[in-house]
């Protein structure tokens, strides 16, 4: 009869267990050995119920959270006591798990939920570490003195909530260690098309990101700062002055008029000023005061006129009342171009007077920020920001660089122009160059401003643009915080962070952020800004794979852009519709969608939106089939790639190009492009993308049977994947090279970057490295039979299969079982063989995975009963199956090859000589076909037994 109770249950496991078994089965047996009497005596004092053992993994019920901690933490303080002094080969460290729940004995085994989050959460614990969920740590901590650190929510695989998982600190697992422990996992950048070959292998590097520890209280203290933002009801914005002098080099000046009112009364707490881009954006198609109040919903509108007059400056300033449409003031102030920050400081106390009716002491210490700066530097900085507002190309960026470095250069202490050139750098890096060296730059001039105005928000918020990109996240989101708590309206910096956790994968945290951002420019009526947040909206739903959602949010942010008139804004939306239908794999609807686009950027001319729509098309067009329209959009591509000075831009074409030339077998051209895309990428610096293409240029060589080439071009991607720490994509590349040295018949070597990958896959915590695991388990296994280590293959096989049943993977279910049935039918042992290999047979959804295994499971079963009968009474049954095989069109054929020798080896037992000598030819033929050398080994040595007949 069943039983159910509340239990708390210890999950264990080895550290490396499987390696260290390959590498010396003996010395891990006592070392086994060793293990299981300190957790067997650690459980009996603690009143532990040991439910099973599965290999080195223990399964242990405690009829209390408390006893199963204080088991877990004996256990671990055992080990560590036992590992002092042995060398790192003679160690042995575990990992264990604990949660409180139900849980059913039957027939002596134990399920349900209890065991299986304890069994999932294990693997998140750092070696030699201990992980709790909340049901256990709530119990604990009011009983014992436990340090632990808050892993947040874990949603574990087969549990239908996620569950709170903390980590228990000791004397060896602090919290430096549980953050180098942790994997970088990028998500896949989704907006890169998925197209065949090597855009595939583009998309991998959404596959390099990580998870930093979430702070709730950080987060929980900005949620409290944006809802409880206060946006006064006196509004304004600040029209860009007209400029009279009719020299039209002067129009940075009369839009810096304008920005340095802004910068100033922004600073005054009974006003909110609109930013400059709001109002530029807006007052480009509604200059008239109904227009912009209507756009805007601002109660005050400030404009006028500036002219020079030999050395002066001549401003006539307007204020007026938008819901009344009098006109506050009208005056004319009059400075020496000198004294332009006497002017500007004049200009904003006028303004303040006539809209609060004072100007307080501290009104004045606001209005007066910077007020002794360099005028030369101040005049660099606002050409500078002038400049920066229309630039385009790589060019134009430059000489933002340069007006902005002359600004610093001509006063050191101007922290707002640090502050700026620090952003500046922070975005190049990434959107036009890879070269780390532009975030270095980046943080050391934000650190400056910051040093010179500790409560500038602006220097607080580049710095944390530099650290994003930097990937130091935990401290990029506390400068976030520091601007917001500086200016509560600084809305920058809640979008900023929004789109920070959107792409450290925390949609959630991002979806709260962007939705009190919304809030805020719906309350100030900014119509635009609340475009673009619900824009963002529907691109973290599209990241949720949440298509519907993330329609409707980008619908909505379509309506109002156009609303406003905003054609950029309406070119990114349709852009993004083409996205999500894409994701969907709706390619003709996306193209029309993109087709739409493309004229929108070419209407308002902006050249990188132009690039980014006839890129997608080209991709669209190359995934449909017509090579002939993707190759022409590729070269309009390459000609606005060039005309912009994008590098990285050019370098993914190039990529894209050499992917449409594998279509067409054009090898050289292929190579070519290859080599173009590698050159630039390692010229910018960018070491993700350059390992990319070395990985490709190594599968090029390697599918041409270049194999020291092919290892080459491996190595290379290994060492930058090795030296960026990007731990899947290097596991991924071992096994690449271990793949070649399989191919070349080296299967020493091979088995050695196969037992690396695995040792690296065991590093991660997610599907795809245990999933990668599971394969170089299998793939070690596969040289173990090699070796006729019978035992040894088992055991990797077995290994492979638990991790291969977990995740649910058919494929891989079959393909290891069809293994484990080969092993035991070369051990002899054809009955337990002939049942493994029907079961393979049987397996539900194999017909549909691939049918290589079908065929070979069943060729297995007729040479196991053939070797029991010791006949050739099923030889007719095994032809037919080779007969299928051969049918089946796969690129290297290693299955028909193995039926060959299979047939072969047979045949050379039953002493049907000629028959034996015509499969292993053929086989021997097909081996050569595909330059697998190892292959052609073993069939002379097949040959070499057929003349001793």
């Amino acid at each position: 009869m069943d039983k159910r109770r509340l239990s708390a249950i210890m999950f264990t496991d080895i550290v490396g267990y499987t390696r260290k078994m390959g590498d010396d089965e003996v010395k891990m047996l006592r070392l086994l050995k060793e293990h299981n009497a300190i957790i067997e005596a650690a459980a009996s004092n603690h009143e532990g119920e040991i439910i099973k053992r599965i290999g080195d993994a223990f399964l242990v019920s405690f009829n209390s959270a408390l006893n199963a901690v204080l088991c877990a933490i004996e256990i671990q303080q055992a080990l560590r006591d036992y590992n002092k002094d042995k060398p790192p080969s003679d160690q042995v460290h575990i990992r264990i798990g604990i949660h409180l729940g139900d849980i059913v004995i039957s027939e002596g085994d134990v399920f349900g939920d209890g065991v299986n989050v304890a069994s999932r959460i294990e693997p998140l614990a750092h070696p030699g570490g201990i992980c709790i969920t909340r049901s256990v740590y709530d119990i604990v901590k009011k009983k014992m003195m436990v340090k632990a650190v808050e892993l947040g929510p874990q949603q574990l695989k087969n549990v239908d909530e996620a569950v709170e998982v903390f980590h228990l600190l000791s004397e060896t697992v602090g919290i430096k260690e549980l953050r180098k422990a942790k994997q970088l996992k990028r998500k896949q950048q989704r907006w890169i098309l998925p197209v065949v070959g090597l855009t595939i292998i583009l998309i991998a590097t959404g596959l390099v990101l990580w998870h930093q520890y979430y702070r709730t209280s950080n987060f929980e203290k900005l949620q409290r700062i944006v809802e409880n933002v206060k946006i006064p009801e006196n509004r304004i914005a600040i029209l860009p002055l007209r400029n009279l002098s009719g020299d039209d080099n002067l129009d940075y000046f009369a839009e810096g008029i304008a920005e340095e009112l802004i910068f100033r009364l922004s600073r005054i707490r009974e006003l909110y000023v609109y930013p400059l881009s709001d109002v530029l954006a807006i007052s480009k198609d509604r200059r008239s005061t109904q227009g912009i109040k209507n756009a805007l919903g601002v109660k005050y509108l400030i404009q006028g006129t500036m002219r020079q007059d030999g050395d002066s400056a001549i401003v006539v300033i307007e204020v007026i009342n938008t819901e009344t449409l009098d006109r506050l003031i009208s005056e004319r102030f009059t400075e020496t171009i000198k004294e332009r920050t006497r002017l500007y400081n004049r200009l904003a106390k006028t303004v303040l007077f006539n809209i609060v009716g004072r100007v307080s002491g501290e009104d004045e210490a606001a209005l007066a920020v910077f007020s002794s700066v360099n005028e030369i530097s101040n005049d660099l900085y606002l050409q500078a920001r002038h400049a920066q507002r229309k630039a385009i190309t790589w060019n134009d960026q430059q000489e933002v660089l340069k007006l902005y470095e002359a600004a610093v250069s001509a006063d050191s202490n101007f922290a707002l122009a640090r502050a700026q050139l620090a952003e500046a750098y922070a975005d190049i890096f990434g959107e036009w160059q890879k070269d780390t060296s532009w975030t270095t730059k980046a943080l050391s001039e934000a650190q400056a401003a910051i040093s010179i105005a500790p409560d500038l928000p602006e220097a607080h918020f580049a710095l944390g643009k530099a650290l994003e990109k930097k990937q130091l996240f935990e401290k990029a989101e506390s400068c976030y915080h520091r601007a917001s708590e500086l200016r509560s309206d600084f809305r920058a910096s809640y979008y900023q962070l929004g789109s920070m956790y959107d792409w450290m994968s925390k949609e959630h945290e991002a979806l709260t952020l962007f939705k009190q951002s919304l809030k805020m420019n719906r309350y100030v009526n900014d119509r635009k800004g609340e475009a673009n947040t619900l824009q963002r909206i529907g691109k973290v739903f599209d990241d949720l794979y949440e298509f519907t959602l993330a329609m409707q949010y980008t619908d909505s942010a379509l309506v109002i852009y156009r609303d406003v008139y905003d054609r950029k804004g309406e070119a990114d939306a349709v852009l993004q519709i083409g996205y999500l239908q894409c994701n969907q794999g709706k390619d003709s609807v996306a193209l029309k969608h993109w087709e739409k686009c493309l004229a929108l950027y070419c209407e308002i001319g902006d050249k990188r939106g132009e690039n980014t729509s006839s890129h997608n098309i080209a991709c669209i067009w190359m995934n449909m089939g017509n090579d002939s329209l993707a190759l022409r959009n590729f070269e309009e591509c390459l000609s606005v790639a060039r005309e912009l000075g994008d590098l990285s831009l050019e370098a993914y074409i190039y990529t894209n190009m050499s992917t449409l030339y594998l279509k067409s077998d054009k090898d050289s051209l292929e190579l070519k492009y290859l080599e173009k895309a590698l050159a630039i990428h390692l010229k910018i610096k960018d070491q993700p993308q350059a390992a990319i293409i070395f990985r490709a240029i190594g599968d090029f060589h390697k599918n041409k049977g270049n194999f020291i080439n092919s290892i080459k071009s491996y190595q290379s991607a290994l060492a930058i994947y090795q030296q960026i720490e990007y731990k899947h994509l290097e596991a991924y590349t071992l096994i690449n090279i271990g793949i070649i040295y399989e191919l070349t018949g080296d299967y020493s070597q091979a088995q050695q970057y196969f037992e690396k990958g695995q040792m690296t896959y065991r590093l991660g915590k997610w599907e795809e490295d245990k999933e990668g695991e599971a394969w170089c388990l299998w793939k070690i296994g596969v040289f173990h039979l090699r070796n006729c280590n019978y035992v040894q293959a088992l055991n990797n096989y077995q290994k492979a299969l638990l991790i291969s049943n977990d995740l649910e993977l058919v494929y891989y279910q079959a393909r290891i079982l069809l293994d484990i049935g080969k092993t035991l039918y070369k051990k002899g042992d054809f009955l337990t063989a002939i049942d493994t290999l029907h079961s393979v047979i049987n397996l539900k959804g194999i017909d549909e995975i691939e049918r290589d295994i079908f065929h070979l499971a069943i060729l297995y079963q007729n040479a196991c009963e053939v070797k029991l009968k010791k006949d050739s009474t099923d030889l007719k049954q095994m032809f037919a199956t080779l007969d299928s095989l051969k049918s089946l069109d796969y690129k290297n054929k290693e299955s028909t090859i193995e039926a060959y020798s299979v047939i072969g080896k047979i045949l050379i037992d039953l002493g049907r000589k000629e028959e034996a000598e015509q499969h292993l030819e053929e086989g021997y033929k097909m081996a050569e076909e595909s330059g697998m050398k190892g292959e052609m080994k073993k069939y002379n040595e097949l040959m070499e037994r057929l003349k001793e007949i």
